[in-house]
């Protein structure tokens, strides 16, 4: 992967620009999920939002292609490590906050399945608002508000991003920068809102 965008980068001919945004979007992922790059799924390019969306709930992740490598994913990404002690110490089994909620963003449905499947592991019970199609997202929007699970619900900039108000979290984590600090601001504007 690295070796195809220095490639490109060195004036080979015949690069095309959805050529280049994929190995720069691989490259993202690989920054937020280094042990990616070794896995074979990810290397032959089953990394796009269908091909994961395919497993995301809890009953079909456990049959994921990274799933089998989640050690691996955990302990070769220091975004999964930080995230594992925060969640540990801020959604544990706090006395002083037993309603605490999490929303947690990427640009990239691939970090964030592996967001879920962490948080599967470390049995924290999560809602895949990237995965969910439309009418399935705004019914898990008011689920998260209401209920006590999901804790954590995940999503991308575009999924969770804009119009759903999600004041029930108590914290917000961005994985990843967008290319718009407008869309960062917005996916924090979820947990706050004025007058609530």
């Amino acid at each position: 992967m690295l070796e195809q965008w220095h490639e490109l980068f060195q004036g080979t001919r015949g690069a095309t620009r959805d050529l280049m945004v994929n190995i720069y979007r691989r490259c993202r992922i690989a920054s937020s999920v280094p042990a990616l790059c070794s896995i074979a799924a990810f290397k032959n390019g089953n990394w796009d939002r269908a091909n994961v969306a395919s497993y995301r709930t809890a009953g079909t992740r456990a049959q994921s292609p990274y799933s089998g490598h989640l050690d691996t994913i955990i302990r070769l990404s220091p975004k999964l490590l930080w995230l594992r002690d925060f969640i540990a110490n801020q959604l544990g089994s706090s006395p002083e906050a037993p309603d605490e909620k999490l929303l947690i963003f990427s640009f990239s449905p691939v970090v964030l399945h592996c967001v879920d499947l962490c948080l599967d592991k470390w049995n924290i019970s999560v809602g895949s608002a990237w995965a969910a199609p439309p009418d399935t997202r705004a019914l898990m929007f008011e689920e998260f508000q209401k209920a006590d699970n999901p804790r954590v619900l995940t999503g991308t900039y575009g999924t969770m991003g804009e119009g759903a108000t999600l004041i029930r979290a108590f914290r917000c984590i961005l994985l990843d920068p967008d290319w718009e600090i407008s869309k960062e601001n917005q996916a924090i504007g979820r947990i706050h809102r004025c007058g609530q």
